[in-house]
């Protein structure tokens, strides 16, 4: 791992434990061992480091160095114990723990090194040509670069699996799904260039890992669904569960998606399952007209209201 000389080997070698055990141990830290570990990083990175480089001479960037290393080490251990799982659901438990244990150890370890802002560290180290972060960015970077380069292919499938097998019927743990799809949402923050904790993230690692193949799985699913609806239904039937699935989706977005899903949702469900049928859909429309039902021209309304 990265190098920590300074005058200050104690205070170094002090927050270098405190790294791994906010990682690696199973005793968390107390308050009052937050608040001294906060004091000494501030402290430390505000020392002239006796060993100077051409590219950085103050000790902060030392501490950045050997923390991005150790993040890099810690996740590529995580990665690799995984290689043995199979099944989906092996997969998305594992991916599950570990990302929100992860991301809590993240979270409280920006609370003590003193990396919050990206354009204060600009300013602290003139000379770094490099990319900075934030520490909990940098452990998202870590984890997007790392663990999900490894198996983001299989954590997108195993659920994909299992939001197709909750549509059948089957039971499932929705905990997993809205755990691996918001840390897509999460790792949105590193596209932050200011003060990540100021913004919303970004949604390009979200909408590119999992909505657009989301989209594409449902859109198969009810192709398949619509021709056996359409086979076995009356057309007023029909109506009523299509409604059925719209009203089930939406609560599917309640319960473990995005909210910014509902309406590209919304809108591939009313291209398979009304818009190629619409023809049908019209003529049993005027049938309703003639023939008085009221039911069916409410639920035909409220159909045909769905996109808006």
């Amino acid at each position: 791992m990265g190098s920590l000389s300074t005058g200050t080997d104690e205070g170094w070698d002090d927050l270098r434990g405190a790294i791994e055990q906010i990682y690696l141990g199973k005793k968390p830290l107390t308050k009052s061992r937050y608040m001294a570990l906060y004091t000494r990083a501030m402290n430390l990175c505000r020392v002239k480091a006796f060993r100077e480089t051409p590219r950085h001479r103050v000790a902060g960037y030392e501490l950045y160095k050997y923390l991005k290393t150790f993040l890099s080490n810690h996740v590529t251990t995580l990665s690799n114990s995984a290689n043995g799982l199979v099944m989906a659901d092996d997969i998305l438990r594992f991916y599950s723990s570990e990302w929100e244990r992860f991301k809590s150890c993240s979270e409280r370890l920006s609370h003590i090194l003193p990396f919050r802002n990206v354009n204060s560290l600009k300013n602290e180290w003139p000379e770094c040509t490099e990319r900075l972060y934030t520490t909990y960015q940098l452990s998202l970077l870590t984890w997007r670069d790392v663990f999900l380069h490894a198996y983001g292919t299989k954590v997108r499938d195993g659920v994909l699996d299992l939001i197709e097998n909750e549509r059948r019927g089957g039971p499932v743990d929705i905990s997993w799904i809205r755990s691996v799809v918001f840390s897509y949402v999460e790792l949105g923050l590193i596209e932050i260039k200011e003060d990540p904790s100021k913004r919303q993230p970004e949604l390009e690692v979200y909408k590119t890992a999992f909505e657009c193949p989301f989209l594409e799985n449902t859109e198969r699913f009810y192709q398949r669904v619509a021709a056996k609806l359409f086979e076995q239904n009356p057309v007023s039937e029909y109506v009523k569960k299509v409604e059925q699935h719209l009203d089930e989706e939406e609560r599917r977005v309640e319960l473990y998606l995005h909210a910014s899903t509902l309406k590209p949702l919304v809108r591939t469900l009313w291209e398979v399952l009304i818009q190629k049928n619409f023809k049908s859909l019209r003529s049993e429309f005027k049938n309703f007209l003639s023939e008085d039902r009221r039911d069916g021209l409410v639920n035909m309304y409220q159909l045909m209201s769905a996109l808006e």
